[in-house]
Order: structure tokens, then C-alpha cells, then sequence
């Protein structure tokens, strides 16, 4: 009797120990699944926020920074600063 007694509660013990093994593999599944859905979030964003007119008109604007030549204060220079910009557009 003292023996069945000793498996019955040897097996609620195993039983206690996969409950609580599958309750932790459940919880660091759903941890796992919530950061990678923090991590498309953040990614979404970051591409959103690429596409956005504001950024795209700023990446455009650093490209052509040393492409161009600074356009001159003075009036007078104004048409070979125009001048140079047209050839360079030409050649392109």
C-alpha cells in the first residue's frame, strides 16, 4: 500500500513538473512572439518613416550637396551658375 502510495505521488510529481514545464515553454513562446512583433513594428515604422516625403526630399538633397555648385551671392555670376548647372544636367 505504503509503495502505491509512493508512485501515485511520484507520478503527481512528474505530472506537477511537465505542467509546469509546458506553462514556461508557453510563456517564453508568447515573449518570443510579442518581441518579434515589436520588432516588425519598429521595422514598419522605420520604412514608413523612409518613404515619407520629408525623408525622401532630404536623402535627394544630401545626393546632389557635392553634385552641384554652390549658387554665387553675387547677381552677376547667377547666369554662369545657371549656365554650368544646364551642362552638367546635359552630360547626364
Amino acid at each position: 500500500m505504503a509503495e502505491l502510495e509512493a508512485q501515485k505521488l511520484q507520478r503527481d510529481a512528474e505530472t506537477a513538473l511537465k505542467k509546469a514545464e509546458i506553462q514556461a515553454n508557453e510563456q517564453q513562446f508568447a515573449e518570443e512572439q510579442a518581441f518579434r512583433v515589436r520588432q516588425d513594428n519598429r521595422r514598419k515604422a522605420k520604412d514608413e518613416q523612409e518613404q515619407s516625403l520629408t525623408a525622401r526630399v532630404k536623402k535627394y538633397s544630401d545626393c546632389l550637396k557635392n553634385v552641384l555648385p554652390r549658387m554665387p551671392a553675387d547677381p552677376g555670376e547667377m547666369i554662369s551658375f545657371w549656365d554650368t548647372c544646364d551642362n552638367m544636367w546635359k552630360k547626364c
